[in-house]
């Protein structure tokens, strides 16, 4: 499953860079509410790339990572555009992203 081990890395290397941004530069820039969702994004973003990094070695999860890539991409893509944006063009993606990482993880657990 070599692309579970790169959206995986990719999650982990946005999400991480994001939150680096949150320190600095984009502190001054966002207003409080954007900023602490962009923490939250940024680090569930990382934590959610590591995860498919591991499910990447691991036998008979495919189903678990697609869930959990497809979840995580929505989810943050749509996070990041209302932060970045302050538009809300798709508010509805953001809690299907979150039920479709929920649903990864939950394929993994059965």
């Amino acid at each position: 499953m070599r692309w579970a081990w790169i959206v995986g890395g990719l999650h982990g290397l946005i999400g991480s860079a994001i939150l680096f941004l949150t320190l600095h530069p984009l502190r001054d820039a966002l207003d409080a509410h954007a900023l602490e969702l962009a923490r939250v994004g940024s680090a569930l973003e990382a934590v959610q790339g590591l995860a498919l990094l591991v499910l990447s070695r691991a036998a008979q999860t495919q189903w678990a990572a697609m869930l959990i890539a497809a979840g995580t991409t929505a989810w943050t893509a749509m996070l990041y555009i209302i932060v970045f944006t302050g538009q809300h063009p798709f508010d509805l993606v953001v809690p299907i992203g979150g039920l479709i990482m929920m649903l990864g993880w939950l394929a993994l657990i059965l």
